[in-house]
């Protein structure tokens, strides 16, 4: 009987400034799930103007989401200057 072992290793975190936390990949896989798989729009804060913004679109190519602001305008952010909000 062969015996394998999984290694799992954790990412990295990485600090964006002293707005908050950048999204890691797993993050961003994350709310790709989300917003296309379930079809649910995942609330994310852009790290470098601190706007809020509505997943509905990811770019795994590019790493990028597309959001749709507070007041309705459609803009695209970069995995690392972006954030998911969470209520505490």
């Amino acid at each position: 009987m062969v015996q394998m072992a999984i290694l799992y290793l954790e990412p990295t975190r990485t600090k964006k400034g002293k707005g908050g936390e950048s999204m890691e990949t797993r993050q961003f896989d994350h709310v790709c799930y989300w917003t296309e798989r379930r079809e649910e729009h995942v609330p994310l804060r852009n790290l470098k103007s601190g706007r809020i913004g509505y997943s509905f679109g990811c770019t795994y190519e590019g790493e990028t989401i597309q959001v749709r602001l507070e007041n309705g305008e459609l803009d695209s952010w970069d995995r690392k200057d972006c954030t998911e909000v969470t209520t505490h």
